[in-house]
């Protein structure tokens, strides 16, 4: 028997998860650096954004 694993590819609930899941503080800039690799995006606030 195997099993299915269903994910919920709606953008905007999966950030909500993501910053539940980091306290609500999101990803600081060194976190940013370290597991956004791409150059071209520069840090920006995604969880709690004023």
């Amino acid at each position: 028997m195997s099993r299915c694993k269903r994910y919920d590819l709606d953008t905007t609930r999966a950030l909500a998860r993501v910053c539940a899941r980091a306290g609500g503080s999101g990803p600081s800039r060194s976190q940013w650096h370290t597991y956004v690799s791409d150059a071209h995006t520069p840090y920006r606030r995604v969880c709690g954004a004023a």
